[in-house]
Parts: structure tokens; C-alpha cells; sequence
């Protein structure tokens, strides 16, 4: 009968270990779970920035302005062979030389306060970097501190340099256009003229006040500058 009875408590005591441990593994599992929950997620750290400056890209020069063709059929044609170019110029004009250099006297729009016009040719044998600065020996606007940078522009496939000036003194005033360009080893420069007479000087330095259509008066000198090219 003891024997019985022993068998019979420690198979209970058995499945009571038994059940004791099933609780345990299962109560660890579940406090895992809750813990595991309620861990917040970790922060991702966002990488250092780089320390190293970033590369300046150099400025890229603008693109020239192509300008349209014009109707010059009545024109003449003043023909240079020793540095293979010619240029058109209308018919009432003058040609002839002063110095080294190729004055066109243009006609003047009557009825205006413009006392000259003119084209005047150069050639000299400067490097392309210094052909690309024309008149450098004007770096300021007349009057301002304002740096005078030259532009790019395309007449008849031509690529110039271009800067402009202005200035006025004992009633007199001109406005200059500079262009220049490159070919053959040679610098090409073209100096377009436009005096007149002072009306009145404003204060502010900008000129004075001008009877003739500075515009209009301009278009010649595209109109010129459009026939313009090299044959050889």
C-alpha cells in the first residue's frame, strides 16, 4: 500500500513541476513580449555632414545674341584686302583714313542736335585675351563707380566684344560703341561715333537730354555691323 500511495504523490509531485514549469517558460515569454513592446525604436542617427566644401562650378560665359539680318540692298561695300574683310555702309557716306585708321563718315538725320557719325576701322596684332577687352582703358561709366564689363554679340556670324561709353564736357557730348574681334592673328576693332550738342546736364551724371532718337541712330550701326565678314 506504501508503494501505491508513493507512486501516486510523486506522479502528482511530477505533473505539479511540470505545470510549474509550463507557468514559468510562459510568464518569462509573456514579460519578454510587454518589455519588447514597450522599448521605444531605436533613432536612426542621421550621418555626419560632410566637412568639405562643396566645388564652385566656374561661371559660364552667356551665350552670344545672334541678331537678325537687314535689308542693305542700297548700300555700298568698303572692301579691304590686306586684311581680308569688307563692311557695307549706307551711300551717302564719306570714306577715307585718318592715321592708321578707316574713318566712315555717316550721314546725319536732319532736324537733329547730332553734330557727327562716324565708323572708325582698326587693326592691330593684340592676343585674343586682350582683343576680348575693348577701349580697356575705360573700366568706369563716366561718373558712377560702375565697372564697364564688354558683352558678346553676333553680327553676320561674327563673334564681338562690345562695351559702351559716354561722355560730355563744354557743351559736347559723344557716345561711343567699342567692338572688337579676333581673326588671322590680328584684333579687329570697330569704334562706332555718335556726338551731339548739350541741351541741358542733369545732375545725376546720366547725360543730357537729347533731341535725335538714340535708338534709331543705333540701328545703323547694327545694320553695319551685320554686313561685316572676313573672306579670307
Amino acid at each position: 500500500m506504501k508503494n501505491r500511495f508513493f507512486k501516486i504523490m510523486l506522479n502528482r509531485l511530477k505533473w505539479v513541476l511540470i505545470g510549474a514549469l509550463v507557468l514559468f517558460v510562459a510568464g518569462t515569454i509573456g514579460i519578454s513580449i510587454f518589455y519588447v513592446k514597450q522599448k521605444p525604436a531605436p533613432v536612426m542617427e542621421k550621418p555626419e555632414a560632410s566637412k568639405e566644401e562643396p566645388k564652385k562650378e566656374m561661371p559660364k560665359e552667356p551665350a552670344p545674341t545672334e541678331l537678325e539680318e537687314v535689308d542693305v540692298s542700297d548700300w555700298k561695300t568698303y572692301t579691304n584686302e590686306e586684311y581680308g574683310f569688307e563692311v557695307k555702309y549706307p551711300k551717302d557716306s564719306k570714306v577715307g583714313k585718318v592715321g592708321k585708321s578707316i574713318v566712315i563718315d555717316l550721314p546725319l538725320t536732319p532736324g537733329t542736335n547730332l553734330t557727327g557719325k562716324y565708323l572708325k576701322i582698326f587693326i592691330d596684332n593684340k592676343n585674343r585675351e586682350e582683343c576680348s577687352d575693348p577701349a580697356p582703358e575705360y573700366t568706369r561709366a563716366p561718373g558712377t563707380l560702375e565697372e564697364l564689363k564688354s558683352e558678346r554679340v553676333i553680327f553676320n556670324k561674327v563673334v564681338f566684344y562690345k562695351k559702351e561709353v559716354g561722355d560730355c564736357g563744354m557743351g559736347s557730348c559723344i557716345i561711343t560703341q567699342y567692338f572688337s574681334t579676333y581673326h588671322n592673328d590680328y584684333c579687329f576693332h570697330l569704334t562706332f561715333e555718335l556726338y551731339y550738342s548739350g541741351v541741358i546736364y542733369t545732375p545725376d551724371y546720366k547725360g543730357p537730354l537729347k533731341e535725335f532718337d538714340e535708338i534709331k541712330e543705333k540701328e545703323t550701326f547694327n545694320k553695319m555691323l551685320s554686313t561685316f565678314r572676313f573672306f579670307k
